[in-house]
């Protein structure tokens, strides 16, 4: 069956509250946040979809957040999806306890990302409302 993809703006009309999602690292090990085309100029992986350390964390999510809503998550609408497609982004639905948990197996004191092939975002509702 096919996934429904979509896109930050549709999830913020839809529940509207800050957006946190996964972006995985390049080829060259850069990590761009919702720009496929950071991707495409720095190389892809052998499958973008399956980008080196989504399959850890989303076992590390399953059995630690396995109620936490996690879904694929398409560039902004005006980034054209076609253009670069979804590249292993992950939308998770946080709530305070699972956030933290997350924190603090994945990032240091100072927020970065322990794992240097992926980082955790965040888009704030209230920088968005006024375009959605």
């Amino acid at each position: 069956m096919p996934i429904l993809v979509r896109t930050p703006e549709e999830i913020m009309r839809e529940d509207p509250k800050d957006l946190y999602f996964i972006e995985f690292a390049s080829v060259s090990g850069e990590i761009f946040p919702l720009n496929p085309l950071g991707h495409i100029e720095s190389g892809r992986h052998p499958n973008p979809n399956d980008p080196p350390g989504r399959a850890e964390l989303l076992a590390w999510l399953e059995e630690n957040l396995p109620n936490m809503e996690i879904e694929p998550l398409a560039p902004h609408e005006d980034s054209h999806i076609i253009s670069g497609g979804v590249l292993g982004r992950l939308r998770l639905d946080f709530d305070e306890e699972s956030l933290k948990a997350y924190v603090q197996r994945w990032e240091d004191e100072k927020g970065k990302p322990l794992d240097p092939r992926f980082a955790c975002y965040i888009l704030s509702y209230e920088k968005m409302k006024d375009s959605l």
